[in-house]
């Protein structure tokens, strides 16, 4: 059926639920990213990194590349945060924001790295970086 039969409320319905299933295929993606890196399966097809790949391969633009490495490479080291990318609790563009915060101000414990995920989760880009530049300014980095 052509989406121009849809009532607004099936429009919007379906809507929603392509909105859930690309959350969780964002997370998949960025599952295998992690194995191509792991297996460094780019250098098979002559690409120095998986930016490079990334970019000439998969047809990324530099920024959807580089968020979705550096999400990958965050989640691999917090794994507790892929249920949270899953379900659209966090964003990319939110777990990178944090990721600067991290290097920005060298927070390094585990632990305070999961508290400051728990105090982004469910909030737009703006409000994160609300409050990533309040905590840079707590940790000096500002």
């Amino acid at each position: 059926m052509s989406i121009q039969n849809y009532s607004d409320q099936e429009l919007l319905l379906k809507t929603k639920n392509l909105i859930r299933e690309e959350q969780k295929l964002l997370s998949v993606i960025l599952s295998h990213l992690e194995v191509i890196e792991r297996r460094r399966l780019y250098c098979d097809l002559g690409y120095s990194s998986l930016f490079d790949y990334c970019l000439k391969e998969l047809r990324y633009s530099e920024q959807q590349a580089w968020r979705r490495i550096n999400s990958m490479r965050v989640i691999k080291k917090l794994p507790e945060l892929k249920h949270n990318v899953d379900d659209g609790t966090l964003s990319l563009s939110n777990v990178n924001l944090a990721s600067s915060l991290f290097k920005d101000a060298k927070i390094n414990s585990r632990e305070k790295q999961l508290e400051i995920f728990e105090e982004i989760k469910n909030t737009t880009k703006q409000e994160c970086e609300e409050k990533i530049f309040e905590l840079k300014r707590d940790y000096g980095v500002l």
